[in-house]
């Protein structure tokens, strides 16, 4: 059940869907009265109790006409909703992430991840990942898959776990494949993810994770909304849009 004043990923969900359905909102997360509105002109022309409230029936019917209609996930140009599109960080962009410099204070949030854990992340990131989560749970990938477990790092936090990935694969040269070592991080950056597929993260579970239906949206899906795979870690991926969608000089 939701309704105004309610935050989150559900709530993005429902904005994304309302969306698709022609009643655009800002996917912000937020159950303002904007989105409110708009969910009580789709109870309307769909012949439901009209209370503003996303209930089972509402969330049903939002759901339940696009999987008649729409049953693959969209493959298109890049963005959400009409020329809504990743703003890029680094210039060309368009793959992985080369910058690795700790965003400014300014460009760092929080999001809720996996169990409830706080990541951090550039804010960008944690923008775009929220509808990238938002447009999968639309297609039927379920919660928690693709919630964050690890984002922003430091320089510190790397450094142990490099430390803990040379003691398991026994040199620096076997961890090297594994964990990157401080300095050279993309999480540095903050718009590295590493997210949930229904495993924990780790060189045994790379390949059984590549066989997840989470995985394969990603792979048809993720570069729609800036973000770009590591191909050795199934689980991680990394926000830097084309350079052709920097924000304009100031």
């Amino acid at each position: 059940m939701m309704r105004r004043g309610d935050q989150g990923q559900d709530v993005l969900e429902v904005q994304y869907l309302l969306g698709r359905h022609g009643l655009a909102v800002d996917t912000d997360g937020n159950f303002g009265p904007e989105t409110e509105t708009a969910v009580e002109d789709f109870q309307a022309q769909q012949g439901l109790e009209v209370d503003g409230i996303v209930g089972p029936d509402t969330m049903a019917a939002l759901r339940g006409e696009l999987a008649s209609t729409d049953p693959e996930p969209s493959t298109g140009p890049a963005g959400v909703l009409g020329d809504d599109v990743p703003l890029a960080v680094e210039n060309p962009g368009g793959g992985r992430i080369t910058d690795k410099t700790e965003p400014a204070s300014r460009d760092r949030t929080t999001v809720a991840g996996l169990g409830g854990k706080v990541v951090p992340l550039h804010r960008l990131a944690a923008a775009w990942w929220g509808r990238l989560v938002a447009a999968a749970r639309a297609d039927g990938i379920p919660a928690p898959l693709l919630l964050p477990v690890s984002g922003l790092r430091t320089m510190a936090r790397q450094q142990e776990l490099f430390t803990h990935a040379v003691e398991k694969y026994g040199s620096e040269e076997a961890a090297d494949d594994w964990v990157a070592r401080p300095g050279s991080s993309a999480h540095h950056s903050g718009r590295a993810i590493d997210c949930w597929l229904g495993t924990s993260t780790g060189k045994a579970h790379a390949e059984e994770q590549r066989e997840t239906a989470a995985w394969r949206w990603l792979t048809g899906n993720a570069e729609r909304f800036g973000f770009y795979p590591y191909d050795r870690e199934p689980w991680h991926w990394e926000y830097n849009p084309p350079a052709d969608r920097l924000p304009p000089a100031p």
